[in-house]
């Protein structure tokens, strides 16, 4: 049997209309069809979604955040550090820990996602986890 291209705009509700026309078995089939393109969607959008965790994931802690914590910690260790200086070191230090949050939170997500356990994630992704040690 040859088929012929025709392109139509439908409403949500004449397609309705017409799939009801079909016998039992084309009905089943289609439905099987329509059940594999919304699968076939949903991981696609997951593993996009994944793809932005590692994204994120594997971005390190900007080095120039990270020399100005170490350099102005290494002055309050000295008692050296400025009254100005301390209020930047805090502002560092919440950037830090906001940064490490969203680290271990993106990591979380997507062991969640693969129905796996967070060590069992590292260990897979043999991610160095940054958990940065200078605070």
């Amino acid at each position: 049997m040859s088929t012929v291209k025709v392109e139509i705009q439908l409403s949500l509700q004449q397609l309705l209309k017409a799939i009801e026309q079909l016998n039992q078995q084309d009905l089943d089939n289609f439905v099987s069809q329509v059940l594999a393109l919304q699968r076939q969607r949903q991981i696609k959008k997951q593993l996009e979604y994944e793809a932005e965790l590692l994204a994120e994931i594997s971005e390190p802690i900007p080095l120039d955040i990270q020399t100005s914590h170490e350099r102005l910690t290494t002055k309050k260790d000295a008692a050296t550090l400025t009254s100005y200086e301390y209020g930047e070191l805090l502002g560092l230090t919440e950037q830090i820990e906001t940064l490490q949050a969203e680290y271990l939170n993106n990591l979380i997500e997507l062991a969640s996602l693969r129905g796996i356990l967070l060590n069992t994630l590292i260990e897979a992704l043999n991610i160095q986890t940054r958990i940065y040690t200078g605070l």
